[in-house]
């Protein structure tokens, strides 16, 4: 059975790395306007709400925040 990630937006200032920092956002990417912190991440759900965080995606974020730069599965903004 596949399952269908959907993306999660992070809450301002909270930890990238920590799935309670994020809330369903949907299937459609939100918008996130510029660079330097996490904005939203492509997961699929834990069964609570909450996304799981893989260490893929974990290697994503890092890459993100080491890059400015979106990743596949990790997008940024410039609200921290």
């Amino acid at each position: 059975m596949y399952i269908m990630a959907d993306w999660y937006l992070r809450g301002a200032g909270l930890n990238p790395y920590d799935s309670g920092s994020y809330s369903l956002w949907g299937s459609n990417a939100p918008f996130c306007p510029g660079a330097g912190n996490i904005c939203a991440i492509l997961a699929n759900d834990n069964g609570s709400g909450r996304p799981i965080i893989t260490p893929d995606l974990q290697q994503q974020i890092d890459n993100a925040l080491s890059t400015q730069t979106d990743q596949p599965d990790v997008l940024l903004r410039n609200i921290p």
